[in-house]
């Protein structure tokens, strides 16, 4: 995020948050194991951690998580992002989890351009919508007018 948004993260102030429910898929991987939130607000003093449940990684286990169980967190992380306030938001994570609640959850119909794998370091723009009450269905729709890019972080 802050390699995107440098000016953001030169600001001064807290500008990015991050949320459990969209890391990468979870578990057994040793790199898939976060480090402690005092760590993380150390090393990243324009982030808020202050919605990472624990101090420690109390979710990570040597078991992979089920792609169901991912597919899952990252529809509740969409589903808290519709409940923000901001009309325009970046959401940034690992590709993985996007790809399983993008095109794994049966409460996410997102169309081709959005669900297409991301690319590293891919950038995209969507608009995101309940096609149902909240906490129903939800469609992610392409913005036609935003090319997807790469960002380049040479």
């Amino acid at each position: 995020a802050m390699l995107a948004f440098p000016e953001a993260a030169a600001a001064g102030r807290t500008r990015f948050l991050a949320l459990e429910s969209l890391r990468e898929r979870n578990g057994w991987m040793h790199c898939a194991k976060r480090r402690t939130r005092t760590e993380l607000t150390a090393l990243f003093p324009c982030c808020s951690f202050a919605h990472l449940q624990t101090e420690e990684d109390a979710s990570w286990t040597p078991e992979l998580e089920t792609e169901e169980a991912c597919a899952e967190r990252g529809y509740q992380a969409l589903a808290w992002l519709m409940s923000r306030p901001e009309s325009t938001l970046a959401v940034v994570a690992h590709g993985g989890i996007f790809k399983l609640a993008f095109g794994a959850h049966p409460k996410v119909f997102a169309d081709e351009a959005v669900a297409a794998r991301f690319g590293n370091g891919e950038i995209k723009a969507c608009t995101m919508r309940w096609l149902s009450e909240p906490n129903g269905t939800i469609q992610l729709q392409a913005d036609p007018a935003v090319r997807p890019s790469k960002l380049s972080t040479c």
